[in-house]
């Protein structure tokens, strides 16, 4: 069975400070965040962690997003807390139209009005 990575930035991530970065853009979507933009260098950093799962639980993690039409999985590179690159993996990258507000830190805090 295969192992996969994934860089969580929103209602997957624990508890606890970022500790893996990837370059997108983050929005507040209300309820959610969504990225977008990923993986373009001149787009801000993105902060958040790194999950492994397994095939089932990356099957479980597509339907929960809503793969492939409220977000799509991309392969994506991350970078560690020094922003040296870390590993290859997966994001879950917002599919819709960007109509919420700009997370200026680029952390999504559940609650916060930015």
């Amino acid at each position: 069975m295969a192992v996969h990575l994934i860089f969580v930035y929103g209602t997957l991530k624990k508890n606890g400070k970022a500790t893996a970065f990837v370059h997108g853009d983050l929005f507040d979507l209300w309820h959610f965040p969504g990225a977008q933009n990923v993986g373009n260098e001149t787009a801000p950093w993105i902060r958040g962690q790194v999950i492994v799962v397994d095939d089932l639980e990356l099957r479980q993690l597509d339907r929960y997003e809503g793969v492939p039409k409220l977000y799509t999985r991309e392969k994506i590179l991350i970078f560690d807390e020094i922003k040296n690159p870390l590993c290859i993996g997966w994001i879950y990258q917002y599919a819709g139209e960007q109509n919420g507000r700009r997370c200026p830190d680029g952390e999504w805090h559940k609650g916060i009005i930015y």
